[in-house]
């Protein structure tokens, strides 16, 4: 799969007067996050290439034919410059196109003015009273959690058992349930995730007091324990290989679903 990055630029930065004071006074740094995109996709065995237009001219003429995806990195001051290039490819070929960034707005504090923090820092939507979301991230996998009550999301690759974090950090239930089990190492990446997912979704984080509170894993997950203020609901998956991931939501919730995607789906 062939995967071109593109960073437009807006038409008064595009003339040559402007592109000759760049040579002259030396072109600006290259924008990383494409770059890194890139290579994260390279190494993955796909083709990709990146281009900012404030360097060079992106010539579609000859990256239509081959080129499967363009995702262009955009603020709002390219914006409009993006949307063009996307309505030319959407009419010449068959690529899809994928634009994402950063709208800056002239003052940052208008954008600010739209989200507030909880008292422990989680950030929210003022306007969206119903929309409620959370990330984590671990080896080569992410994931976004959305809901309409408040959510907690963890994801852990497998590795090495780490003993001194579930003796310092863990309930004596939990502990028992680890130490008991036929697969310890992965009892305890099932603990860690329950855990990180019901601290992310309280929005306490590490100022929770670890030991204030416990995962119980019986016909049903529960938690218990003096920080506990009103039910919770967990859901989980083993369908990545190698990985734990745990879910957690304000109250009673319904049935998790989980939608994956990858470069190839995109």
């Amino acid at each position: 799969m062939k995967i071109v990055f593109v960073t437009p630029t807006p038409f008064l930065r595009r003339m040559p007067a402007y592109r000759f004071a760049g040579e002259f006074y030396g072109q600006s740094n290259s924008i990383t996050g494409p770059l890194i995109l890139g290579g994260i996709l390279k190494k993955a065995g796909h083709q990709a290439e990146v281009y900012e237009e404030l360097n060079a001219k992106v010539d579609l003429d000859k990256l239509l034919p081959d080129t499967d995806i363009f995702c262009f990195s955009i603020m709002t001051s390219n914006a409009e410059r993006a949307y063009e290039l996307a309505d030319r490819i959407h009419a010449e070929s068959d690529a899809r196109v994928l634009i994402g960034g950063i709208h800056a707005t002239a003052e940052p504090e208008e954008a600010l003015a739209h989200v507030a923090e909880g008292a422990r820092g989680k950030p929210y939507i003022i306007e969206e009273k119903n929309f409620h979301y959370n990330i984590s991230h671990s080896g080569a996998y992410a994931i976004f959690g959305v809901s309409k009550r408040e959510i907690g999301v963890d994801i852990e690759k497998i590795g090495e058992f780490r003993k001194k974090v579930m003796e310092r950090f863990f309930s004596v239930s939990e502990r028992e349930y680890i130490t008991s089990s036929p697969d310890p190492v992965s009892a305890f990446y099932r603990i860690w995730t329950l855990r990180e997912s019901y601290m992310k979704m309280l929005g306490e984080g590490l100022s929770l007091e670890q030991k204030s509170f416990s995962i119980e894993i019986g016909r049903e997950i529960r938690v218990s324990g003096e920080s506990v203020r009103g039910p919770a609901s967990f859901s989980e998956t083993e369908e990545l290989e190698g990985y734990r991931l745990a879910v957690c939501e304000d109250g009673i919730a319904a049935e998790l679903k989980l939608i994956f995607r990858s470069p190839e789906d995109l």
